[in-house]
């Protein structure tokens, strides 16, 4: 009896010994898998909140060549790819070309003001001769002779009336035209 309930002392003993080593060996794991693994997570649907930062570019063109690795470290001023530069080219080529269609466009607005603020003072010579002539005319069709026909001073009217709309038109015009000269200021484009 002696031998059989040592057996069964040996076999509890053994059973509680095992399951300490099992409880350990799992625990010494689990605390390993807990080191490795603290700093990864693993996700299919994860949110990250780190300082990522985006990139933009200031140019847009064809990516040449890539100058450096996927996830690797960079410094600052560091050049991470190469353009093709007939991207560039072309649209520099472009911007100077509007540049110069541009500037092109406000000479001729300018020398249209020229021209406008021209037709203006030959109307305003024109309207002052007109009022010379009809001042002539009323002084011919008073007092005692007249010396002129109505028809005469109808006409003289007509052609005063006549001129003083075409100042009028005239100021008007050289206005739009400086207005356009601001338009086409504005459309120079900066760089």
């Amino acid at each position: 009896m002696n031998f059989t309930i040592s057996l069964r002392r040996i076999f509890r003993v053994l059973r509680w010994l095992a399951t300490a080593l099992i409880l350990v060996g799992l625990s010494l794991l689990g605390i390993r898998e807990w080191r490795e693994n603290r700093h990864w997570v693993e996700t299919d649907n994860a949110y990250l909140d780190s300082p990522v930062h985006p990139l933009a570019a200031r140019l847009i063109g064809t990516v040449d060549e890539v100058l450096v690795e996927e996830n690797s470290r960079v410094e600052k001023g560091q050049i991470l790819v190469r353009l093709d530069p007939r991207d560039v080219r072309i649209r520099r080529e472009q911007s100077e070309a509007k540049l110069t269609e541009a500037k092109a466009s406000l000479v001729a607005t300018e020398s249209a003001v020229v021209r406008a603020k021209a037709d203006a003072r030959l109307d305003e010579i024109s309207l002052e001769r007109t009022r010379l002539d009809l001042a002539r005319m009323h002084r011919l069709s008073d007092g005692p002779r007249v010396a002129v026909a109505v028809q005469d001073l109808e006409h003289a009217q007509s052609a005063y009336d006549t001129a003083v709309a075409s100042v009028a038109a005239s100021e008007s015009e050289v206005q739009v035209v400086e207005a356009g000269v601001t338009v086409a200021r504005a459309s120079i484009p900066t760089f």
